[in-house]
């Protein structure tokens, strides 16, 4: 059975930050919050489909 692609990817990125933990994690930082940022500008229209479907 193949290996899923995100599997693959999960594995070589933790391979990657037990040789580069700094590169890593920065890049984990920004990806979360970069995330983060999204999420905060979809809450006031994720709220407004609330209260309408209420």
């Amino acid at each position: 059975m193949r290996t899923r692609w995100w599997k693959r990817l999960w594995l070589r990125y933790l391979y990657y930050c037990k040789e580069h933990w700094i590169i890593a994690g920065v890049a984990t930082a920004w990806v979360l919050w970069f995330l983060v940022q999204v999420a905060v500008q979809l809450l006031p229209y994720l709220l407004e489909l609330l209260i309408a479907a209420v």
